[in-house]
């Protein structure tokens, strides 16, 4: 349900800088959505010790979306626990094989903590 409401936030962030009279920057487009959302994604991340591909995308998510806000320290912050996860993740691969697929989505999630780390 989180990763739905980011892309939401997001899209709306996006179709707000669109138009000519919009503020390049608004910081309340999109921001219902992405406060319910980052509410439970840290509700989430604090609460469960497996980690998940779908909390790690979300906060891979609301880092995208606070940076295109202009909030350099509170998207570090999401990629900070989402690099978390992605850590814990590959650990468990080590001792327990889950499939190409997963292993996969877990390659792809370092390599997005990477570039937005950049």
């Amino acid at each position: 349900m989180a990763v739905c409401l980011l892309v939401l936030a997001i899209g709306s962030l996006m179709a707000s800088t669109r138009t000519a009279d919009a503020a390049p920057y608004d910081h309340e487009t999109g921001l219902g959505y992405f406060s319910l959302a980052y509410q439970l994604l840290t509700t989430e991340w604090a609460t469960h010790l497996t980690p998940e591909p779908s909390l790690t995308t979300g906060l891979l998510l609301a880092a995208i979306y606070l940076r295109c806000l202009g909030r350099p320290l509170q998207a570090w912050k999401a990629i900070s626990m989402a690099s978390s996860n992605v850590q814990f993740e590959a650990l468990r691969l080590r001792g327990n094989p889950s499939g190409q697929h997963y292993e996969d989505v877990v390659h792809r999630q370092c390599w997005t903590c990477f570039v937005l780390e950049w």
